[in-house]
């Protein structure tokens, strides 16, 4: 038999059936290990962003990597100060309250997670551009530009494999011709 996937809630309602409830604890986790890692991989954007001179964006890759530190730098940074925000308003909740505040605001959880993927990727291909920046030769650009394809390649992979699971609450209905 054939079967349509049938739901009879709003768009809104939709969303937030499909929402996965989160713990006290899974959720002060969550904003503590993207903090810190957005806080450490930001720090080394800083550091290599720091290192340039008005000299390096006179090239078009020296002005990529410039760009691509930047918007890293300022990504992770602000999903570290969100995740500081997000987890001291999650530790003053009890565990009923944390676990509402999960249902009710998944956006804040995605935004920090896109805003994470971008600053890592942002990252990656400055750490690209900075080694096409400063080598010269097919095999440096080869090396470096595979590297980096393998770096996103593994970062996609990852950020497919991670995703956490949602409720599905559509109805199974047979389908009209049965």
């Amino acid at each position: 038999p054939i079967c349509l996937l049938v739901s009879r809630d709003s768009p809104n309602e939709k969303l937030r059936a499909m929402e996965v409830t989160y713990s006290r604890e899974q959720l002060l986790n969550d904003f503590t290990n993207t903090g810190v890692v957005c806080a450490l991989l930001g720090g080394f954007a800083l550091s290599d962003f720091s290192s340039l001179s008005s000299t390096d964006a006179e090239s078009w890759i020296g002005t990529f990597r410039a760009l691509c530190m930047f918007f890293s730098v300022h990504m992770c940074t602000a999903v570290a100060l969100g995740s500081a925000l997000a987890y001291r308003l999650v530790n003053s909740f009890n565990e009923e309250e944390a676990t509402a505040w999960s249902t009710t605001n998944p956006q804040i959880r995605r935004m920090l997670s896109m805003m994470f993927g971008m600053g890592g990727l942002l990252y990656i291909l400055g750490v690209v551009a900075s080694g096409l920046h400063k080598f010269d030769g097919i095999f440096w650009v080869t090396t470096f530009t595979s590297a980096g394809c393998v770096c996103v390649g593994i970062l996609g992979y990852f950020t497919m494999a991670t995703q956490v699971p949602t409720k599905r609450t559509a109805t199974l209905l047979p389908s009209s011709g049965e």
